[in-house]
């Protein structure tokens, strides 16, 4: 019996490894795709940057680090540039507040840098603790962009 699926009918019967969506092609593809990675990236074990995010899993580290890059860069950039925008304006706000005769304008940016760094401060922890490989964090967290 000449089996066409990925599965073979017994233990005798050998799965054709050339066969897409088999095992074995699969496994093959994520070796091809590994070595391309290291041509392109490095190998992750040597790169300090995987080593410092995951040091147990470099390797783990890269893979996760690509998927922000391709699925997640609008998340990124959210974080980004809500906690940049809360640190600026909070800055801005206690300098002006002690540094202005009038400190009332200093209370408005303070509070507006507050309220800014509060979602962009979650979402950069959020998304460092998924890099680091915490348990119970993922990018999924955070809100959409679309």
């Amino acid at each position: 019996m000449n089996n066409k699926g990925v599965f073979a009918d017994s233990d005798t019967e050998a799965v054709d490894p050339n066969l897409p969506g088999s095992w074995e092609w699969k496994r093959v593809n994520r070796e091809k795709m590994d070595e391309e990675d290291d041509e392109t990236y490095g190998d992750a074990e040597k790169n300090v940057v995987f080593r410092f995010i995951d040091s147990s899993d470099p390797q783990r580290a890269r893979r996760r680090l690509g998927t922000l890059y391709w699925k997640a860069w609008k998340r990124v950039l959210m974080a980004f540039f809500l906690t940049a925008f809360g640190v600026t304006f909070t800055v801005i706000g206690i300098a002006c507040m002690k540094l202005c005769d009038e400190p009332e304008r200093g209370l408005g940016f303070l509070i507006c840098g507050l309220l800014i760094l509060l979602p962009g401060g979650y979402g950069t922890i959020t998304l460092v603790s998924y890099l680091r490989g915490y348990s119970g964090y993922h990018y999924r967290d955070l809100p959409q962009m679309d």
